[in-house]
């Protein structure tokens, strides 16, 4: 069962994509066009000069020619899996099968016009200032 309360249970989704290799595209198919409508809904509404979006499977859906620039956020591949398996929301093997789908992290920042390590808070937070200057400098000296 998926549904819980009207309210979608991860764990019933990811078994069931564990389960059937059909079930996720069939689960894109309904998802993607939802996401997109929000998406282009934020994009209407914003009154920010920059607008940021995280789009997990950028690189994958071949969604990176709408978008001005692409930031790629990364951590060594052994702090990831150390990061998503302290949460405690999946298993090594949903992990795994997860990433399967995924480009290699590599090849997506060699990709990314920018790249945000997360190894620290302040870390992160002066990478996305740089960015932002960055691209302030940009659309000024266009």
């Amino acid at each position: 069962q998926v549904m819980k309360q009207q309210e979608i249970c991860r764990t019933a989704i990811k078994q069931l994509i564990s389960d059937d290799s059909a079930a996720l595209r069939q689960i894109e198919k309904i998802v993607h066009p939802l996401v997109a409508r929000d998406r282009q809904l934020f994009i209407e509404q914003a009154e920010q000069a920059v607008l940021v979006f995280d789009i997990p499977l950028l690189y994958e859906t071949h969604s990176q020619q709408q978008f001005d620039a692409v930031a790629c956020v990364y951590i060594s591949p052994e702090e990831q899996r150390r990061r998503v398996m302290d949460r405690g929301t999946m298993t090594a093997a949903q992990l795994d099968y997860i990433l399967s789908k995924q480009m290699p992290i590599a090849k997506k920042r060699e990709l990314s016009l920018y790249q945000i390590e997360t190894d620290s808070l302040m870390h992160v937070m002066a990478q996305v200032a740089a960015i932002l200057e960055d691209i302030r400098e940009q659309v000024t000296d266009a």
